[in-house]
């Protein structure tokens, strides 16, 4: 039932990229097992990296071309309280922090694309997912908040087809920023 839902999410998104310019999408599963996203589900003009995916596991199949990266389905970084799923990586890590800052897998993956040269567009998730990760750019970003977390298990969530709904509005609205939004780019002599 969840793999449902988050692929009919994934394809609401990419509905709004369609609907908003975009002349491709691939959709890379990376959480878990890699194997979350239902295929025969999934907007059938969309690509799949799915299964073992190599080292950039979670941007297999970007390249320098890609104009946007939307986060789908995101969760809040590790020690965040009341936010569904929060965490990096696995709940054994309890902080990842890049050039002194605190951040979670939305800040990991949004310098490794801007070593592509591509920014991030859209969030969906909670709302602190959605609040962090806006947090971190330090901009304006297009964020579907379709759940208020109460919980590490725990969410107050709306319903399915409105979720669906609003990330595909959402997703519209990001496209507007393509060739608008410059890339996250690694601060000089980082630590990690």
């Amino acid at each position: 039932r969840c793999r449902r839902r988050m692929t009919a999410e994934v394809s609401a998104a990419a509905r709004g990229a369609f609907s908003g310019g975009a002349t491709a999408v691939t959709v890379n599963d990376y959480h878990s097992s890699n194997l979350n996203i239902l295929i025969d589900e999934l907007d059938d003009r969309c690509r799949l990296v799915a299964g073992g995916a190599g080292p950039l596991n979670f941007l297999q199949g970007m390249d320098p071309d890609c104009a946007g990266i939307f986060y789908t389905g995101f969760h809040s970084k590790a020690g965040t309280v009341a936010s569904a799923l929060s965490h990096t990586w696995s709940t054994n890590l309890n902080d990842l922090r890049i050039a002194g800052e605190s951040t979670g897998e939305y800040g990991l993956i949004a310098y490794v694309a801007g070593t592509f040269g591509v920014p991030v567009l859209l969030v969906t998730g909670d709302q602190t997912a959605c609040d962090q990760t806006e947090d971190f750019f330090k901009r304006p970003i297009a964020k579907a908040v379709v759940k208020e977390g109460i919980s590490q298990t725990g969410a107050i969530s709306i319903h399915p087809k409105k979720a669906q709904e609003l990330i595909e509005l959402k997703a519209v609205e990001a496209m507007q920023e393509v060739g608008r939004t410059e890339p996250t780019v690694l601060p000089a002599n980082a630590t990690v």
